[in-house]
């Protein structure tokens, strides 16, 4: 925790704080059992993997680098998996992942947030829990048009919240300059769609989400 804090300017989530409180007080952490189907996963670690796979599983002829590589995860409860890295320090609270099941193409994936891990260190065994963001996102690109240049893209993960009551869209990006009010240009498939940033909010290590609502442009 504290050798990351020393690499990164942005401060820990509010979940990162919450969990560690939690597990200092000696807490047991209540979670939705996400792997009921008791099946294993292939995960990858960070936004950028999550952007690269999600567009690369649209097409067969892709071969990956090894920042978008994948690491199979098996079951190990309805609410746990478990890896065993060749590295130390590749997964830790607070990480974003996406992933999918072993029997789904790579674009079928998900988003989640690391806010559990159990480490057996004879075995080099890594039993991690997740907190679930979004069952499917699209991976997109857009450009800052309050920036004094616009014309660079961003790679962002776009998807809407079925959980809310009305039309909840929310964009997540690893780019902490934009705030509050500013205008996006997003390019999703075919379409390009104009948004507002309404709120921000820290979800994992380097990522932050933004609730974004549609602008209609004359």
């Amino acid at each position: 925790m504290a050798r990351w804090l020393k690499n990164h300017e942005e401060k820990p989530t509010l979940e990162l704080l919450e969990y560690l409180e939690q597990r200092w007080l000696g807490h047991d952490l209540q979670q939705e059992a996400i792997f009921s189907d008791r099946l294993d996963r292939y995960i990858a670690l960070g936004i950028v993997p999550a952007h690269v796979l999600q567009q690369s599983g649209k097409d067969k002829t892709w071969q990956g680098s090894e920042d978008e590589q994948e690491f199979l995860a098996h079951s190990e409860s309805d609410r746990l998996l478990f890896c065993v890295f060749e590295k130390i320090g590749i997964l830790s609270v607070g990480n974003l992942v996406s992933l999918r099941r072993t029997d789904q193409p790579a674009a079928n994936r998900s988003i989640a947030v690391i806010n559990e891990l159990i480490v057996a260190r004879q075995s080099g065994k890594i039993s991690f829990g997740v907190n679930l963001i979004t069952k499917r996102y699209t991976a997109v690109h857009y450009l800052m048009l309050n920036a004094a240049t616009s014309d660079t893209p961003y790679r962002g993960l776009f998807y809407n919240d079925d959980e809310e009551v009305g039309d909840v869209s929310f964009l997540m990006v690893d780019n902490f300059m934009l705030k509050d009010g500013d205008l996006i240009k997003m390019h999703m498939n075919e379409e390009i769609i104009h948004l507002v940033v309404k709120s921000k909010k820290n979800i994992a290590l380097g990522v932050r989400n933004l609730r974004v609502v549609y602008r209609v442009v004359d």
